[in-house]
């Protein structure tokens, strides 16, 4: 009987002592993760690529700054364009646009996860064309990359809904409704 209490005291004290590790540890790499965020902006060339690449279109930032909020870093870009393939030509224009990043989510899944999407300053129009399906005015001008095809609009499409939050702040939206045949609606 004794022997069965001491082990399940080694056993408590030992899952304790894990639980309390794992809570350090976890501090410890937030907190470097925060510290390091602002190296980050040494990156601005890569990390704009990979956002182009993401949303499958070429962007343009006048500047990039690394922030931390919360549990995660977030990606300011001050006076982005998403340009089109052919000759370059913003198709949307934010005066900012914040992307954060997920750490947990990022680290169980072994790659970067973003948690919310927030745009400002942004003039945008969202079409819901005859067949019910709604579009972002710009994007249908784009078919295909010169890199094998790859379906741009599909692209955006997938990482726009991939987003858990979507915030549009200090901007203008028009939803002309082609299938309904109503005039364009301001937001």
């Amino acid at each position: 009987m004794k022997r069965t209490i001491t082990i399940c005291r080694h056993a408590v004290s030992g899952l304790w002592l894990t639980v309390a590790g794992v809570i350090v540890a976890g501090g410890l790499l937030l907190t470097a993760l925060r510290l390091a965020t602002p190296l980050a902006a040494a990156y601005t060339p890569q990390i704009v690529a990979a956002v182009s690449a993401a949303l499958g279109q070429p962007i343009r930032v006048a500047s990039f700054e690394p922030q931390w909020h919360g549990l995660g870093p977030v990606l300011v870009f001050k006076r982005m364009e998403v340009l089109d393939h052919a000759g370059g030509k913003p198709v949307l224009r934010f005066s900012e646009a914040r992307i954060g990043i997920d750490v947990f989510d990022s680290l169980l899944h072994w790659r970067l996860a973003d948690s919310h999407l927030t745009v400002k300053g942004v003039a945008i129009t969202v079409v819901r064309g005859n067949d019910g399906r709604l579009s972002v005015a710009g994007f249908g001008d784009v078919a295909t990359t010169g890199d094998g095809g790859r379906d741009n609009i599909a692209i955006a499409q997938r990482w726009l809904e991939a987003q858990r939050r979507i915030r549009i702040t200090g901007s203008d939206l028009y939803w002309p409704d082609e299938e309904g045949g109503t005039p364009p609606l301001p937001f």
